[in-house]
């Protein structure tokens, strides 16, 4: 099953990368596991991010925008590491379609925004 990271992957592959996507055997394989990479390194490096503090006990809010975040910067450094590679020349100017998430997906936790704040309900 394809994750959000492989078909993002493979969507950013196919606009800026098409002569590699062009020379892969099984793409769908190669995307899945490219996707599999970037969950993993997605994991441990906010593990890393996560480790417990010094200081003041935490609120469950702020452990939840605190989570929120070191899963954004974790996302940001696996898709810079394993996907968003250098373009090849003339497609600078593509545009890369957009991905909408599966069902299911783990993304932003209800009744929380993107940046760890809560929702008033």
């Amino acid at each position: 099953m394809s994750t959000l990271y492989a078909r993002t992957a493979r969507n950013y592959w196919e606009t800026y990368l098409p002569s590699q996507v062009a020379e892969l055997t099984d793409p769908t394989v190669f995307f899945d596991d490219l996707g599999m990479q970037v969950q993993e390194q997605v994991e441990q490096t906010m593990s890393e991010l996560m480790r417990p503090q010094a200081g003041r006990p935490l609120t469950p809010l702020e452990r939840v925008g605190e989570a929120l975040a070191a899963k954004r910067q974790a996302e940001e450094l696996a898709m810079s590491d394993l996907v968003y590679l250098p373009k090849e020349p003339g497609t600078e100017r593509r545009e890369v379609p957009s991905v909408r998430p599966l069902p299911g997906w783990d993304g932003p936790l209800p009744g929380v925004m993107p940046d760890g704040t809560a929702v008033s309900p």
